[in-house]
């Protein structure tokens, strides 16, 4: 089962509402950054980080519709108007 996994907020940005997808592995290939990638570094550091983006990945590389629904269903769903939405926290 697909399991979509939303930030609601990080130390880095606080209250920005986010989606993440493994590192390095979601990046076009043969980017220069791929050997000194940033995000990397939260990757290998936290298994809650490692787990989400692995999980958001696995989503979207089965069912890239899906992933978007779910997305699209969450932002829809939430009580509280959400003002920012960032992709791929890691790094930029």
């Amino acid at each position: 089962m697909n399991k979509l996994h939303v930030s609601k907020e990080n130390s880095k940005m606080g209250k920005v509402t986010s989606v993440s997808l493994t590192p390095v592995v979601s990046c076009p290939p043969n980017v220069p950054c791929s050997k000194i990638c940033y995000a990397m570094g939260s990757y290998r550091l936290r298994q809650n980080v490692r787990t989400a983006w692995d999980d958001n990945y696995d989503f979207w590389a089965s069912d890239p519709i899906g992933f978007f629904t779910a997305i699209d269903k969450y932002l829809a769903s939430t009580k509280r108007p959400i003002k920012f939405f960032r992709w791929h926290v890691g790094g930029d």
